[in-house]
């Protein structure tokens, strides 16, 4: 009964939500393969085999993308591996949060593995729902924010030497 009633609210919710939508441009569609195939000259001449259909890619991911994962990825790991050593050199965590996974290196990596991958998720639901630069800026941000804080523990680790 329950399974009744939810799968009637939802359509209901959907169908109003549906109608009231007039402009099916700004609607997220997926990315899609088009077959470019050259149907005049197939027609030409039968007797020769057809040319083969060439797949074309309608929606390219952003080029700056896959770089900025990587460095995030690469900022996150300096990150956790100086916050590590300056933990063991003397130093200690600012982030409260942090504080207590300084002492299991492998729960630290973790932590860092997770908030390296949080941003590019977010960052290719938004590529995926045509907001290029919403996903490009998303990554940016957190590329910035992690290299201020690796700074930081760079500074760290020199002072402490």
């Amino acid at each position: 009964m329950f399974r009744i009633a939810l799968s009637i609210l939802t359509l209901s919710l959907s169908s109003g939500a549906f109608a009231a939508d007039t402009d099916r441009d700004k609607t997220p569609r997926p990315p899609t393969l088009v077959v470019d195939v050259d149907v005049p000259a197939l027609m030409a001449d039968v007797d020769k085999a057809p040319p083969p259909p060439r797949l074309v890619r309608a929606d390219r991911r952003p080029s700056a993308l896959a770089p900025l994962y990587v460095s995030l990825a690469g900022l996150q790991v300096f990150d956790a591996f100086s916050t590590v050593r300056g933990v063991r050199a003397g130093a200690f965590e600012s982030n409260d949060l942090l504080r207590g996974a300084t002492d299991h290196p492998t729960l630290m990596y973790g932590i860092k593995a997770a908030a390296a991958v949080a941003p590019m998720v977010v960052a290719e639901r938004l590529w995926r729902s045509h907001h290029r630069t919403g996903a490009i800026l998303t990554i940016v941000l957190a590329n910035s924010m992690v290299a201020v804080v690796a700074a930081n523990n760079a500074r760290v680790l020199s002072n402490l030497r």
